[in-house]
């Protein structure tokens, strides 16, 4: 009964499994999903030991299947804040769509827990991306106003007031980078300098405690 059914499949891109895309090939549809929360260095970083490139070419395997539909769902949080519209562009660039999920916990990754300068200057970023189309006159599909309008809830979310913010869960986002990037041998100013370099220039030196990792 496969030809007359759809197969719905997730997946990080990591790992395409051996007989996946001859089997799927036999359905009326696939639809794809790609959890994914970063461009490069940034998707590297985040799904440790991924490598983009080899995400890269799964993505494009996937893509050849003529029966797929197929979606990029990310988590937006801490680490990836203030590059979505550099996923969003990737998926532009080869055509997907592009969903996102605002993280609720934990708490010490959700993009609440930074200082006001970087919730702002990542609301911009994706505030100028969705409204280009309107400065610029061009028109859009239903599907690209769909998601220009989710964008500007995601800025709003960035940039509103959070009552209770206080620096005890900025360090403790710190405290459990320094313990992850101990744990992977990464380097949170290396993957990611403009966030450490916002932080920073917000007035918050960054505190290298480490709670579990020595």
């Amino acid at each position: 009964h496969a030809p007359q059914m759809v197969l719905s499949v997730t997946t990080n891109g990591m790992v395409i499994p051996d007989g996946l895309l001859e089997l799927a090939s036999q359905f009326r549809q696939v639809t794809l999903t790609i959890s994914l929360d970063g461009f490069g260095a940034v998707s590297e970083y985040i799904r440790y030991p991924s490598k983009w490139d080899q995400i890269y070419a799964n993505i494009l395997r996937y893509k050849s299947l003529p029966n797929v539909y197929m979606l990029v769902n990310a988590t937006v949080q801490t680490y990836n804040m203030l590059h979505v519209v550099d996923l969003i562009r990737f998926c532009e660039d080869i055509g997907v769509e592009f969903r996102y999920h605002f993280l609720i916990g934990p708490a010490h990754l959700s993009p609440l827990v930074m200082p006001k300068e970087v919730r702002m200057e990542a609301g911009q970023r994706v505030r100028q991306f969705a409204m280009r189309n309107d400065k610029s006159g061009a028109s859009r599909s239903t599907h690209v106003a769909d998601r220009d309008a989710w964008l500007m809830q995601l800025a709003q979310a960035f940039e509103a007031e959070v009552p209770d913010w206080d620096t005890k869960k900025l360090r403790e986002f710190m405290i459990f980078t320094n313990d992850l990037d101990a744990s992977r041998d990464q380097s949170f100013g290396d993957a990611l300098p403009e966030l450490l370099s916002l932080i920073t220039k917000s007035g918050h030196s960054w505190d290298h405690t480490r709670r579990h990792a020595t």
